[in-house]
């Protein structure tokens, strides 16, 4: 279980997050909707730890990952995947590279079972060897999905990752994702401003506006 206690941040007078509170558990899906600029980014980045709260907790499987301004647990212990509205890929790695970059502790038996099981779900088996600069934005794109999913995390992230790709990538990529969290082995918090997206994902929706977190 993902849970969040109490977390509020403030940029110098600007309060963005005051006192929200959520809980994800695995196999649950929960959309994140609000407009740009609440707050919706600031929040992803503190439960992953990649921002400091001003107060409340981050807590994953009962462990204590943020503790007010302190971060107990580094991103890279954390059981969490984060697909990042950018895709970020490695420029001087391949896009298989890049997809096994987070399972380097697997045996190569393991690697390649992976690599073959995820390059045919997103499509990207004949651009294995290419570089990202070789590939389009919205292939960039399937292949970050596909490298946060090749760690297997117990709960995924994703702020809006699919922004100006068109419908039908939009949706297969989604249903991916999905298929993940159907299956109970991870749980999936979403973030978008886009309804139609927002219909794609389901799940419970959360909305964030001024700071306060309310049920969509």
């Amino acid at each position: 279980m993902l849970e969040v206690h109490g977390i509020s941040k403030s940029f110098g007078v600007l309060q963005v997050l005051h006192d929200v509170s959520l809980r994800l558990d695995r196999g649950q899906v929960t959309t994140l909707v609000g407009t740009s600029g609440v707050g919706k980014t600031t929040l992803l980045r503190i439960i992953a730890g990649l921002e400091r709260a001003d107060a409340g907790e981050v807590v994953i499987d009962g462990e204590t990952a943020t503790r007010g301004g302190t971060i107990l647990s580094p991103p890279h212990r954390r059981t969490l995947g984060f697909v990042f509205q950018a895709p970020a890929l490695w420029p001087h790695m391949t896009v298989a590279k890049n997809i096994l970059f987070a399972v380097t502790h697997l045996n190569a038996a393991a690697r390649s079972h992976r690599l073959a099981g995820l390059l045919r779900a997103t499509g990207l088996e004949p651009l294995a060897t290419r570089y990202p600069s070789e590939i389009s934005a919205g292939q960039a794109r399937r292949v970050a999905l596909a490298r946060t999913l090749a760690a297997a995390p117990c709960y995924l992230l994703m702020d809006e990752p699919f922004s100006n790709l068109d419908p039908q990538a939009k949706q297969d990529l989604i249903r991916l994702a999905l298929d993940h969290v159907r299956d109970g082995s991870m749980g999936l918090l979403y973030v978008t401003h886009d309804p139609s997206e927002r219909e794609l994902i389901g799940g419970n929706i959360l909305l964030l506006r001024d700071g306060v977190l309310t049920a969509g």
